[in-house]
């Protein structure tokens, strides 16, 4: 059956709406940890938010952020971006980044397994 997208679907209007809370631990080094339990799923998506976007920076540093998190994926003084991503590609895992006006994010995607 094809769909008619003419025509709008019937309006139904929602009984429940159950948002997932999200559990809240703090390391010892202050660093806050959200979890959030969403069942067995075989990939995991750990998302690291740092407090470092555009609006935290002086004029004399704008973008030091964005290139910092850019950079990451590029090496390190011990490894190289080649060493990088065959570790994780090794886990069948990726790095994605983000960057933004408050925060970046660098958030790492893995099989549940290899936890």
């Amino acid at each position: 059956m094809i769909l008619n997208r003419t025509i709008a679907p019937d309006f139904q209007a929602i009984d429940k709406f159950i948002i997932t809370q999200a559990k809240t631990y703090e390391l010892s080094n202050g660093i806050a940890i959200h979890t959030l339990d969403a069942g067995s799923q075989p990939v995991l998506r750990m998302e690291c938010i740092i407090k470092a976007g555009t609006s935290r920076e002086k004029s004399e540093e704008k973008m030091t952020s964005y290139f910092t998190l850019k950079m990451l994926n590029e090496g390190t003084e011990n490894h190289s971006a080649q060493q990088i991503n065959e570790f994780f590609d090794g886990f069948g895992a990726f790095l994605e980044f983000s960057h933004g006006v408050e925060n970046i994010n660098l958030s790492v995607y893995c099989l549940s397994k290899h936890l």
